[in-house]
C-alpha cells in the first residue's frame, strides 16, 4: 500500500514536471517564433524604406 502510493506519488510528481516544462518550453517556442517574425518584417521593412529613399533621393537629384 505504501509502495503504491509513493509510486503514484512520484508518478505524479513526474507527470507534473513534465507538463510544466511542456508549457514552458510550447510558451518560449512561440514567443521565440514571434520575435523571429518581428525580426524578418523589421528587415524586409527597413530594406523597403531604404529602397525608397534611394529612389526618392535619385529622382530629386534628377528634377534638380
Amino acid at each position: 500500500m505504501a509502495l503504491g502510493s509513493l509510486a503514484m506519488g512520484v508518478g505524479g510528481g513526474i507527470y507534473t514536471c513534465l507538463h510544466v516544462s511542456l508549457l514552458l518550453g510550447l510558451t518560449l517556442l512561440i514567443a521565440g517564433c514571434l520575435i523571429g517574425i518581428v525580426g524578418v518584417a523589421s528587415l524586409i521593412r527597413r530594406v523597403a524604406l531604404g529602397d525608397a529613399l534611394a529612389r526618392r533621393k535619385s529622382s530629386g537629384a534628377d528634377e534638380e
